[in-house]
């Protein structure tokens, strides 16, 4: 998807969302922060197809107008790939 970075932080500017926002999880005892830019910069480097559907899925948690809906999204997605990129498995992986 071209443009996939810029047309994600222009969604997030349009519900007041700061794309350096951190996020923190409690992984196997240990605090993990990342930042919506460093998951935005995750995606961007995966498949067509993923960013599509994140693109996607992104925009329908942005058109409900909820900060909270948006910020469940980005939990739960920033999990998803910690936990990929935390597993021993993870060599295998990909987004």
């Amino acid at each position: 998807m071209i443009y996939f970075k810029e047309s994600c932080k222009d969604l997030l500017l349009d519900v007041n969302v700061n794309p350096v926002s951190s996020l923190e999880y409690e992984i196997n005892g240990e605090i993990q922060t990342i930042t919506i830019e460093w998951l935005l910069d995750v995606y961007e480097s995966s498949s067509d197809e993923s960013q599509e559907l994140f693109f996607k899925t992104l925009s329908a948690a942005v058109e409900s107008k909820s900060r909270e809906v948006v910020k469940k999204f980005f939990e739960d997605s920033g999990k998803l790939v910690l936990m990929a990129a935390l597993s021993p498995l993870s060599e295998n992986a990909s987004l």
